[in-house]
């Protein structure tokens, strides 16, 4: 049995009690012999495995394909060590995929001797700097083969990193590279020990561990295994080395034929299973959400992905159900924001089909109100909410200023929306902190606007804002105005019995206005006499609420949960 292999297997027999051999033929995905040895003279027994390659493996053969079978521009960047580096290998490829389909074929080597797959972990400089160069965004395919210096001595990573590692970068590049179709996943050659003195016999069977760990990573569709032949091709053909680590002409020959093998058998697929044609995509946002839908000729699921770049970096979840209309909801988006986004289906042939970059624009979320006959505009920097239970009427022609002339005088003591006007205007400004904004024109809104009037030369600053202010900040106001100011750092905290702040003030105004009064007698925390105190009244307004809403469990207390609702019908 020991015929043919290397090491001869006789050699482990010597001075052995026990042995037992488990062995599976070599073919195109098995090809090792392990040897278990149990030494029972040793208490308690020991257990040693070893695992020897087998002797020869044939390279796989390209298979026959119409030229005409597979119509396709490829765009490949190899992603590996000083193997790939050399380019002899990619440049084969190349070759060879051309020949076999009717499209052309660039190859992008990145290749950077010495590297790790620690090295190409996301956020190092090395794969930010593959992602951003040219032609990486109209990539196609990525070719991964790593390891080899994993397994060098002194670094050794284990199997189980090393899994993680392939993981955390192909993951990152799917959703980096919108063009990426598919990864290849080619294990490392063999490393021959003592190449350099920096491999050893250990060396060798961890690269066969980082085999199973490709085929652990690999799901089939849009990570693929690419060589699965490489590590015992090359440990029987070690004159296809220059140097025991990279090969030579010939190697480069060899080693690429089982990379494009697999990839044409792919491709060949594909024309059996094309990918699912994407059409009529249409997109509907309002302020803080859009509704995407397209059509497929194809049964298939749907995702989006989504960001305020073409790099996306978010996506919703994906919906596994297979149709051919589509419709996905995006929550949570800003006012004002131009997105970009990306629609993908996948069939049950796992074939993904991606639309170009596409882009849509959220609503303004500006108007304008009239109180007690003062027209008063909003700037789009928050939701506004109407707390104080006065009459919003949104006018058919909104001037651009933010304060109307004739809008009223405001001084200390004074509440209304047209105060919350004015403090975000501040807070826009940075004269007052977001969480200040309460409808109250108190000390900390007089100081912030003193301080507003006199570095803007408004004299006499006395913090009343009049028509001279109104004026001035209507002239800021015509550009863009920074700091996006939202309810829900407004309303951030809990709150309970006994708390007090701003943001009481405003849960009781909010009560107040979509009925749930803390006090219908016109007390304290009644509409108009909102306070700063979270009082056994305002429980029980709350409790309320919740029990309307649904929201348990129903306390009247203002927890995560109730904070989101309220914010939710405050944004509406």
């Amino acid at each position: 049995m020991n015929a043919g292999f290397t090491p001869d297997v006789s050699t482990l027999l010597s001075g052995k009690t026990a042995l037992t051999i488990a062995y599976t033929p070599p073919d195109s995905s098995l090809r090792f012999l392990k040897v278990v040895q149990t030494d029972t003279q040793t208490t308690p027994a020991s257990v040693t495995t070893t695992e020897v390659i087998p002797f020869a493996v044939p390279i796989p053969t390209l298979p026959a394909l119409e030229t005409s079978s597979f119509s396709e521009n490829l765009v490949i960047v190899g992603i590996g060590d000083s193997i790939t580096a050399g380019g002899g290998i990619l440049t084969n490829l190349e070759t060879m995929l051309e020949s076999n389909i009717d499209g052309s074929v660039t190859t992008v080597n990145r290749g950077l001797s010495g590297s790790t797959t620690t090295d190409w972990l996301p956020g190092t400089s090395l794969l930010n700097n593959t992602i951003s160069q040219a032609n990486i965004d109209q990539a196609t395919d990525v070719v991964i083969m790593l390891g080899t210096n994993d397994s060098k001595i002194g670094v050794k990573t284990s199997s189980g990193t090393y899994q993680s590692n392939i993981t955390s970068i192909t993951t990152e590049l799917l959703s980096t590279i919108p063009t990426l179709q598919r990864i290849w996943l080619n294990e490392p050659p063999y490393p021959v020990p003592g190449s350099y003195a920096l491999w050893d016999s250990e060396s060798v069977s961890l690269v066969g561990y980082y085999r199973s760990a490709l085929d652990s990573v690999a799901n089939g569709s849009t990570i693929l295994r690419g060589s699965t032949t490489t590590l015992a091709y090359s440990a029987t053909h070690t004159n296809q080395y220059g140097d025991g680590i990279h090969p030579n002409s010939t190697g480069d020959t060899s080693f690429a034929t089982p990379w494009a093998a697999p990839m044409l058998e792919r491709f060949d697929f594909l024309v059996s299973h094309p990918t699912p044609v994407i059409s009529s995509i249409s997109s509907s946002p309002s302020t803080n959400s859009v509704v995407i839908t397209w059509n497929t000729d194809q049964a298939s699921d749907s995702q989006v992905y989504y960001g305020t770049t073409s790099l996306y970096g978010s996506s919703t979840v994906l919906d596994s159900s297979l149709v051919t209309s589509h419709s996905v909801t995006i929550s949570g988006l800003d006012p004002s924001t131009t997105y970009h986004f990306q629609v993908r289906s996948t069939t049950a042939f796992s074939m993904l089909g991606t639309s170009s970059d596409q882009t849509f624009t959220t609503t303004s979320n500006s108007g304008s109100v009239t109180y007690q006959g003062y027209q008063i505009q909003i700037p789009a920097l928050i939701p506004i909410p109407n707390p104080l239970n006065i009459k919003n009427e949104v006018l058919t022609k909104q001037p651009p200023q933010l304060f109307s002339s004739d809008s009223r005088n405001l001084k200390f003591l004074d509440r209304g929306v047209d105060v919350i006007a004015l403090q975000r205007f501040l807070v826009s400004r940075g004269y007052l902190l977001p969480k200040h904004i309460s409808g109250f024109f108190g000390t900390l809104t007089k100081k912030a606007l003193i301080k507003y009037q006199s570095e803007n030369k408004i004299l006499p600053a006395n913090g009343y804002f009049g028509p001279i202010t109104k004026k001035s900040m209507n002239n800021l106001g015509k550009g863009s105005i920074s700091n996006n100011v939202s309810m829900e750092i407004v309303l951030s905290r809990d709150l309970a019995l006994g708390v007090k702040g701003n943001d009481v003030l405003i849960l009781q105004s909010f009560l107040n206005t979509y009925g749930y009064p803390v006090n219908i007698e016109g007390k304290n925390g009644s509409i108009g006499k909102e306070t700063k105190v979270f009082s056994s009244l305002t429980k029980v307004a709350l409790k309320n609420f919740q029990i309307k809403q649904g929201i348990s469990p129903f306390e009247g207390n203002l927890d995560l949960q109730t904070r989101n609702k309220i914010i939710e019908i405050l944004n509406s």
